[in-house]
């Protein structure tokens, strides 16, 4: 059986751009995250991921891979963005203009974030409304490096992406 313990939830009492999580321990097997976001802006948007390790910046080179398959209403969608320079988990983020009260909700599991002997993976199930239907997706990729991470950055698409009452936990999971 799995233990999941909470190590940190950021809730945005003003609009931001980031959440960020530094000195993240190393004593877990995977890493989850649970967002519930929303935007003060009139677009749609993305999240992108960047990870960090021994304590330094987060990696901005091009060592993120991703693969998306995502439905609006019953219109399916795939795409792969490769040798990116971040994670990206398109368009979570419901605009203003479709419901100034609907969240996006994205479910991410960080695998192997601390095994040396092995690259990060990241699988997440997202989904938010959408003016002509229901959007859900799924995004895994890989992050080319075996250092631990200690470090997570979320932004959004543009200088203010994250909106008042967005949440953010991180959760460390380990096999009892």
């Amino acid at each position: 059986m799995a233990i999941i313990e909470a190590i940190a939830t950021k809730y945005l009492e003003l609009d931001s751009a980031t959440v960020e999580w530094t000195s993240i321990p190393s004593t877990y097997e995977s890493l989850a995250i649970n967002a519930k976001v929303r935007t003060p802006d009139w677009s749609q948007k993305s999240i992108y991921l960047q990870f960090g390790t021994g304590g330094g910046a987060v990696d901005t080179g091009n060592n993120y891979s991703i693969w998306v398959r995502y439905s609006i209403s019953s219109t399916n969608y795939a795409t792969a963005n490769v040798s990116s320079g971040e994670f990206r988990i398109y368009y979570i983020i419901p605009c203003k203009n479709d419901n100034g009260n609907t969240y996006g909700q994205a479910n991410i599991t960080i695998s192997d974030y601390a095994n040396s002997n092995k690259n990060a993976t990241i699988q997440c199930n997202e989904g938010r409304a959408h003016p002509s239907g229901q959007r859900v997706g799924f995004t895994g990729g890989v992050w080319d490096n075996t250092a631990a991470v200690d470090r997570i950055k979320i932004y959004g698409q543009s200088s203010v992406s994250f909106g008042r009452g967005s949440e953010f936990t991180l959760y460390g999971i380990k096999s009892s």
